[in-house]
This record gives C-alpha cells, sequence and structure tokens, in this order.
C-alpha cells in the first residue's frame, strides 16, 4: 500500500506531494520535506549556509507539514532514511488542474547532488541536495499556470538501475521508463 506525505493545496504555485510505491514486503522510508527561509536575528537552531557567487547566506530549515503549502520560488531540501541499505532514485512529475501529470524526470541523482552516489545505508540519514552540493537545494517553479503540484516518487532498489545514465543534471525519463517502477 502506498504511503504519501502530502503538502496541502491551499497555497498558490506548485505544491509537493511525495509518495512511496511500496510491494506488500516492503519496509517504509522516511521522508521529510524542509522549506529554507532566511535566517532572522532571533532564530536559534540549525542553520543551513548557502555560498553564493558573490555572498554566504543564512538559511532556516523548517520542517514541511503535511498541511502545509509550498509556493513558486520556495527553497526546499529533501532528508531520506531507508531501513536498508540500496540505492535511492527521486522522481519529480507535476500535476496540473485538470489532474494530467507531466513527464517523469529523474532528480535523483545527478552528478550535481551527491557526486551521483545515490547509495544509502539502512538507517542512515540522507540529505537532497547535500550542504556541500551547489545548489544545496530546489527551487520550486511553476511551468505552465495551472500546475498545481510536484509529485515526487521515491525507488530504493537492492542494485542500480541497469542502463539509466547518471548525467549533470535532471534527466527526461519516458513513460515507458518509469510505469514499471510506480
Amino acid at each position: 500500500s502506498p504511503a504519501a506525505k502530502t503538502a496541502g493545496s491551499t497555497g498558490s504555485g506548485p505544491q509537493m506531494l511525495s509518495s512511496l510505491r511500496q510491494p506488500s514486503a516492503a519496509k517504509q522510508v522516511g521522508v521529510t520535506i524542509w522549506r529554507l527561509r532566511p535566517a532572522a536575528p532571533g532564530d536559534s537552531g540549525a542553520r543551513i549556509l548557502v555560498h553564493d557567487e558573490e555572498h554566504t547566506v543564512e538559511w532556516v530549515p523548517e520542517r514541511v507539514a503535511s498541511s502545509s503549502s509550498l509556493n513558486a520560488g520556495d527553497r526546499v531540501r529533501l532528508t531520506v532514511e531507508s531501513p536498508e541499505a540500496g540505492y535511492l532514485y527521486v522522481i519529480d512529475r507535476e500535476r496540473y488542474a485538470s489532474g494530467e501529470r507531466g513527464a517523469p524526470y529523474l532528480i535523483f541523482p545527478t552528478l550535481r547532488t551527491h557526486n551521483g552516489d545515490n547509495r544509502v545505508t539502512a538507517g542512515r540519514l540522507i540529505d537532497i541536495p547535500a550542504q556541500d552540493d551547489r545548489p544545496s537545494f530546489f527551487s520550486l517553479r511553476q511551468s505552465r499556470p495551472d500546475q498545481t503540484e510536484e509529485e515526487l516518487t521515491m525507488l530504493l532498489t537492492k542494485e542500480p538501475i541497469d542502463g539509466l545514465e547518471i548525467g549533470s543534471k535532471a534527466q527526461a525519463l519516458s513513460n515507458e521508463q518509469v510505469s514499471g517502477w510506480e
């Protein structure tokens, strides 16, 4: 049965929907979505330093609740924890007001995130993108006016997926490629 974490549908711009499709014998993978906001003078706790070409900016990660909405321009990160070792893949698809889904894109791994290394270890957290990746966050963008959500599908495999080349940026996949995975 699928487990889902959904960002609410009350804001403008794309929202994030992440789903984990699991065969009956699979174990649950933990996913946390973080929204980054600029640090304020009174903030305490964790901060993320983002090094732009011109300067360094401090951001505060805030956990996104299932009832929260995300908007175009938001900067987000994912934290994933797997109960077993394997290889993690993250596929992004846009959803539109009509219910139509956009083309699937492999957004993790890429050579810009973890240098293309998508191995996960049981019980160990993995940040996507990592703190030292450039950039160290995803920026939500609305590709067309009727886009309402971003749908993320997480795949955990025991071995790397054969024939899948890891590139420097998100890679377009065919519906046929992902139909067997979803």
